[in-house]
Protein backbone atom coordinates (compact mmCIF):
# COMPACT_ATOMS: atom_id res chain seq x y z
CA UNK A 1 0.00 0.00 0.00
CA UNK A 2 1.50 3.23 -0.78
CA UNK A 3 1.57 6.52 1.38
CA UNK A 4 -1.22 7.84 -0.23
CA UNK A 5 -3.79 4.80 0.73
CA UNK A 6 -2.18 5.50 4.12
CA UNK A 7 -4.15 8.57 4.01
CA UNK A 8 -7.25 7.80 2.81
CA UNK A 9 -7.46 5.42 5.49
CA UNK A 10 -7.10 7.85 8.27
CA UNK A 11 -9.22 10.46 7.16
CA UNK A 12 -12.92 10.27 7.50
CA UNK A 13 -16.10 12.40 7.49
CA UNK A 14 -17.52 13.35 11.46
CA UNK A 15 -20.29 11.18 10.33
CA UNK A 16 -18.57 8.40 9.91
CA UNK A 17 -16.65 8.47 13.45
CA UNK A 18 -19.99 6.90 15.22
CA UNK A 19 -19.22 3.55 13.92
CA UNK A 20 -15.79 3.71 15.42
CA UNK A 21 -16.88 5.33 18.64
CA UNK A 22 -19.46 2.70 19.57
CA UNK A 23 -22.95 2.37 20.87
CA UNK A 24 -22.06 3.34 24.33
CA UNK A 25 -23.69 6.39 26.25
CA UNK A 26 -20.47 7.92 26.39
CA UNK A 27 -19.66 7.35 23.03
CA UNK A 28 -23.05 9.15 22.15
CA UNK A 29 -22.52 11.76 25.02
CA UNK A 30 -19.34 12.93 22.53
CA UNK A 31 -20.63 12.53 19.49
CA UNK A 32 -23.71 14.96 19.81
CA UNK A 33 -20.91 17.47 21.75
CA UNK A 34 -19.06 17.33 18.74
CA UNK A 35 -21.54 17.13 16.31
CA UNK A 36 -22.77 20.46 18.07
CA UNK A 37 -19.11 22.03 17.67
CA UNK A 38 -19.63 21.32 13.65
CA UNK A 39 -17.22 18.52 13.61
CA UNK A 40 -17.07 17.78 10.01
CA UNK A 41 -13.44 15.65 9.90
CA UNK A 42 -12.09 13.11 11.46
CA UNK A 43 -8.13 11.65 11.58
CA UNK A 44 -7.73 8.32 12.95
CA UNK A 45 -4.33 7.99 14.78
CA UNK A 46 -3.90 3.25 14.70
CA UNK A 47 -2.09 2.05 17.21
CA UNK A 48 -1.19 4.64 19.12
CA UNK A 49 0.42 4.06 22.54
CA UNK A 50 -1.12 5.80 25.84
CA UNK A 51 0.29 6.32 28.47
CA UNK A 52 -2.73 5.99 30.60
CA UNK A 53 -4.14 2.90 29.10
CA UNK A 54 -0.18 1.40 29.49
CA UNK A 55 -0.74 1.95 33.45
CA UNK A 56 -4.19 0.07 33.38
CA UNK A 57 -2.58 -2.97 31.50
CA UNK A 58 0.48 -3.30 33.45
CA UNK A 59 -1.62 -3.33 36.63
CA UNK A 60 -4.19 -5.31 35.72
CA UNK A 61 -4.25 -6.60 32.35
CA UNK A 62 -1.35 -7.98 32.07
CA UNK A 63 -2.01 -10.36 34.98
CA UNK A 64 -4.52 -11.60 32.95
CA UNK A 65 -4.51 -15.25 31.01
CA UNK A 66 -6.73 -13.12 28.13
CA UNK A 67 -4.59 -14.91 25.32
CA UNK A 68 -3.42 -11.70 22.73
CA UNK A 69 -4.39 -9.08 24.70
CA UNK A 70 -3.58 -5.37 23.14
CA UNK A 71 -1.69 -3.20 24.07
CA UNK A 72 -2.15 -0.33 21.77
CA UNK A 73 -5.16 2.36 21.33
CA UNK A 74 -6.59 4.20 19.01
CA UNK A 75 -6.88 7.64 19.13
CA UNK A 76 -9.48 9.99 16.86
CA UNK A 77 -8.40 13.30 16.36
CA UNK A 78 -11.57 16.11 15.53
CA UNK A 79 -11.69 18.62 13.26
CA UNK A 80 -13.86 21.74 11.99
CA UNK A 81 -13.30 21.62 9.10
CA UNK A 82 -13.78 19.34 6.12
CA UNK A 83 -10.31 17.22 5.57
CA UNK A 84 -9.56 14.95 2.37
CA UNK A 85 -6.19 12.54 2.24
CA UNK A 86 -5.34 15.09 -0.66
CA UNK A 87 -5.22 18.37 2.07
CA UNK A 88 -2.86 15.95 4.58
CA UNK A 89 -0.86 15.38 2.19
CA UNK A 90 -0.13 18.42 0.91
CA UNK A 91 0.44 19.91 4.34
CA UNK A 92 2.65 16.93 5.66
CA UNK A 93 4.56 17.30 2.41
CA UNK A 94 4.82 21.23 2.01
CA UNK A 95 8.42 22.67 2.10
CA UNK A 96 7.63 26.42 2.13
CA UNK A 97 7.56 28.22 5.42
CA UNK A 98 4.67 30.80 5.16
CA UNK A 99 2.56 27.86 4.04
CA UNK A 100 3.28 25.61 6.81
CA UNK A 101 2.81 28.09 9.26
CA UNK A 102 -0.41 29.03 7.56
CA UNK A 103 -1.87 25.13 7.56
CA UNK A 104 -0.35 24.87 11.08
CA UNK A 105 -2.52 27.67 12.44
CA UNK A 106 -5.88 26.41 10.41
CA UNK A 107 -5.66 22.81 11.72
CA UNK A 108 -5.46 24.30 15.27
CA UNK A 109 -8.08 26.69 14.60
CA UNK A 110 -10.29 23.68 13.50
CA UNK A 111 -8.78 21.43 16.21
CA UNK A 112 -11.82 20.08 18.36
CA UNK A 113 -9.80 16.86 20.45
CA UNK A 114 -9.16 13.72 21.06
CA UNK A 115 -10.53 11.03 22.16
CA UNK A 116 -8.57 7.44 23.04
CA UNK A 117 -10.34 4.38 22.09
CA UNK A 118 -9.30 1.54 24.23
CA UNK A 119 -8.40 -2.07 22.98
CA UNK A 120 -11.34 -3.42 24.83
CA UNK A 121 -14.71 -3.67 24.24
CA UNK A 122 -17.86 -3.67 27.22
CA UNK A 123 -20.69 -5.62 27.52
CA UNK A 124 -22.14 -4.75 24.37
CA UNK A 125 -19.23 -5.11 22.34
CA UNK A 126 -18.30 -1.25 22.36
CA UNK A 127 -15.00 0.08 22.75
CA UNK A 128 -14.20 1.16 25.76
CA UNK A 129 -13.67 5.23 25.53
CA UNK A 130 -10.22 6.19 27.34
CA UNK A 131 -8.67 9.76 27.71
CA UNK A 132 -10.14 12.33 25.96
CA UNK A 133 -9.98 16.03 25.78
CA UNK A 134 -12.20 18.58 23.65
CA UNK A 135 -12.52 22.05 22.92
CA UNK A 136 -15.44 23.98 25.40
CA UNK A 137 -18.24 25.57 23.99
CA UNK A 138 -17.95 29.22 23.66
CA UNK A 139 -17.88 31.16 26.65
CA UNK A 140 -20.48 33.54 25.10
CA UNK A 141 -23.88 31.89 23.70
CA UNK A 142 -26.28 34.97 22.62
CA UNK A 143 -27.15 36.45 25.89
CA UNK A 144 -25.73 33.64 27.97
CA UNK A 145 -22.18 33.61 29.78
CA UNK A 146 -20.55 30.33 30.68
CA UNK A 147 -18.28 30.17 33.46
CA UNK A 148 -15.08 27.50 33.05
CA UNK A 149 -13.39 26.84 35.91
CA UNK A 150 -9.54 25.85 36.21
CA UNK A 151 -6.58 25.30 38.47
CA UNK A 152 -3.54 27.20 36.53
CA UNK A 153 -3.20 24.12 34.21
CA UNK A 154 -1.87 25.56 30.89
CA UNK A 155 -4.38 24.98 28.30
CA UNK A 156 -6.85 23.28 30.55
CA UNK A 157 -9.43 26.59 30.59
CA UNK A 158 -10.30 25.67 26.87
CA UNK A 159 -10.82 21.96 27.05
CA UNK A 160 -13.42 19.21 28.63
CA UNK A 161 -11.93 16.67 29.98
CA UNK A 162 -13.71 13.30 30.17
CA UNK A 163 -12.41 10.22 31.79
CA UNK A 164 -13.99 6.86 33.15
CA UNK A 165 -12.63 5.63 35.94
CA UNK A 166 -12.40 2.56 38.16
CA UNK A 167 -14.37 1.20 41.25
CA UNK A 168 -13.57 0.56 44.68
CA UNK A 169 -12.42 -2.63 43.63
CA UNK A 170 -9.26 -0.80 41.86
CA UNK A 171 -10.05 -2.73 38.74
CA UNK A 172 -10.20 -0.74 35.57
CA UNK A 173 -13.73 0.68 34.70
CA UNK A 174 -14.60 -2.03 31.82
CA UNK A 175 -15.08 -4.75 34.26
CA UNK A 176 -18.49 -2.76 35.95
Amino acid sequence: MDASQDLVDLIIPFSDSKQILGKSSVADYIYRYLEEQGAESCIIEHEYIDKDFLIDYSKYYSRSFNKGSKRLTTRVHFFSCHLTHIDLERILSNGNKEDKENDKKYLNDNYLGFTILKPINDFENNPLIGRTLLKTYPEEDGDAKRVFLTRGVEGAEREVPILQGGDESGAPSSLR
